[in-house]
């Protein structure tokens, strides 16, 4: 008889968690889709903190209060992207370090975003690691190459020209169709240049 109130007590939990959390998720989304209309039209700080005029609350709150939820997660990444707009790339990157990138193409913007951040920052050796992360995330004929480029320039800014090599190399060998590929040829007859 105690095993079968144990299992009820547990059931019933459960149930009223997933209730709850569904609830949070909704509550959360709403608030969300408030926030994310400051962040389109610009205003960055309403966006970020709300309105204390329109009654709304911002990223941050959405992010503290919400955090477990899809759209609490979001709100980490529009917050980052609101702070990266606003030139605060420490509040930017810790933001996105609190977002949880989906898999596939969707992940792939916000990890770059942290590309971006990290070479606001002077952190390029950082920066060129985070933007291959974001070409290996979901390889494409678009969005990989693109990043190699950006991931071979901060090489090169950080000083590691073998590494900015390495990956202008890749890049010609796997990508030789792509649109970067011409500035990729410059970049390698620039790093050959300085290597002589």
């Amino acid at each position: 008889l105690s095993i079968s109130i144990s299992v009820v007590v547990i059931v019933g939990a459960l149930i009223a968690f997933s209730l709850y959390r569904s609830q949070s998720e909704n509550e959360a989304s709403v608030l969300l889709g408030t926030a994310e209309t400051y962040l389109q039209q610009g205003n960055y700080e309403q966006a970020l903190d709300g309105s204390e005029q329109d009654l709304t609350i911002g990223f941050h709150q959405i992010a503290d209060r919400y955090g477990s939820t899809k759209s609490g997660n979001m709100a980490n990444y529009y917050a980052a992207i609101a702070h990266f707009e606003l030139g605060d790339m420490e509040m930017a990157d810790l933001y996105l370090s609190q977002y949880d990138p989906p898999e596939g193409i969707m992940g792939v913007g916000p990890i770059a975003l942290g590309g971006e951040i990290l070479t606001e920052l002077g952190l390029h050796g950082d920066a060129a690691a985070t933007f291959i992360k974001a070409a290996e995330w979901t390889v494409n004929e678009t969005t990989t190459p693109a990043l190699l480029l950006q991931a071979a320039e901060s090489w090169k800014r950080a000083g590691e020209s073998d590494n900015a090599m390495d990956v202008v190399e890749r890049l010609l060998a796997d990508y030789p169709q792509s649109v970067q590929a011409p500035k990729a040829e410059r970049l390698k007859g620039a790093l050959l240049a300085v290597a002589m």
